[in-house]
């Protein structure tokens, strides 16, 4: 089985949303407190990174 990239599927959500918001901020869609949001919770990035890697430390070593 293959193993999936969690963190290259992330980065593709997090594009499709972004590119999602500019988009509707283009066609007149107020997204003021949409942007307020997103500025305030950035730091969970950082958490996300920390989470991922200690459950990465975690897991044994598969043999190939």
């Amino acid at each position: 089985m293959r193993k999936v990239d969690s963190g290259k599927i992330l980065l593709g959500v997090v594009l499709i949303i972004i590119g999602l918001l500019l988009l509707a901020e283009t066609l007149g869609v107020d997204m003021e407190p949409v942007w307020d949001v997103i500025f305030k919770m950035w730091p969970l990035i950082f958490i996300y990174i920390g989470v991922k890697k200690i459950v990465q430390a975690r897991e044994p070593e598969k043999a190939e």
